[in-house]
């Protein structure tokens, strides 16, 4: 239940500013949601990554930043980690990477 509930949070911020966020934002959202925010959260953040604080749509350069390091670790394979026992497809892997691409050009 706190996944969705993260979700529903970050939707409700950027409705009360009036930011709409992009289908693939929003994939994103819930991609980073189910596989990496219990390593890369608040209460636990490895590799000092913390994913449940990115704002969307991307308004500054450290967003951007963030952005194109969870790109470079998707594209390195290095995470999701081996162990984890629910690793998400790689069709699903290869559409963020791709989505991300995509974002991360469009903002250089």
């Amino acid at each position: 239940m706190k996944p969705l509930l993260t979700v529903v949070t970050i939707w409700i911020v950027f409705s009360s500013y009036g930011l709409g966020i992009t289908e693939f934002e929003s994939t994103l959202v819930g991609f980073l949601d189910e596989h990496c925010i219990q390593c890369h959260g608040a209460k636990k953040q490895k590799g000092d990554r913390r994913f449940d604080e990115l704002v969307l749509p991307i308004q500054d350069s450290a967003t951007l930043i963030q952005l194109q390091d969870i790109l470079d670790i998707l594209n390195l394979g290095e995470m999701p980690p081996e162990e984890e026992e629910e690793r998400p497809p790689m069709e699903e892997v290869l559409k963020v990477i791709e989505g991300l691409t995509l974002t991360v050009e469009e903002h250089h």
